[in-house]
């Protein structure tokens, strides 16, 4: 594992670094926002990698679930679909499983951020069924939208 992955992985699992403390001394954010920020670009960073690392991966899927703050754990998650893989994919199914309709929502978005356009069109049609028969109105009709734009049907 590279130097910067062995950052990246101390950084999402909330231990302190030297970044963190630049982060505070230079005051590129308040001090108590900088541990948050630091998690958060870390997980930015992991997604436009080539490829994870085991333990980058791994630290990534802790902080989608362990994280306390959304923003960390909606960056994690997106690291981790973007990478694909099974993972990805019952990643990206867990967005369309969480109790906030606004997650529910971002799983449509998470899946058209994919660059390959087989597996985009694949996690589409996840999302698709999935959230068809959603409670929430605006997650449904989003997810009838898509359906109507394509070929797939309930």
């Amino acid at each position: 594992m590279a130097q910067d992955e062995n950052t990246l992985v101390s950084l999402l699992i909330g231990r302190r670094t030297p970044r963190v403390s630049e982060m505070e001394r230079e005051a590129f954010v308040p001090p108590f926002l900088a541990a948050k920020y630091a998690r958060e670009s870390a997980a930015r960073e992991a997604a436009e990698l080539p490829h994870l690392s085991a333990p980058l991966t791994a630290a990534l899927l802790r902080a989608s679930f362990e994280d306390e703050e959304e923003d960390v754990r909606a960056a994690a998650r997106h690291a981790l679909i973007i990478h694909g893989g099974t993972l990805g994919d019952a990643m990206h199914l867990v967005l369309t499983m969480d109790p906030n309709p606004e997650v529910r929502h971002s799983a449509f978005d998470e899946a058209l951020e994919v660059g390959d356009d087989a597996r985009r069109a694949s996690l589409v049609r996840q999302a698709v069924e999935s959230l068809i028969g959603d409670d929430e109105e605006s997650v449904r009709a989003r997810a009838r939208a898509f359906a109507d734009a394509s070929e797939w049907s309930e």
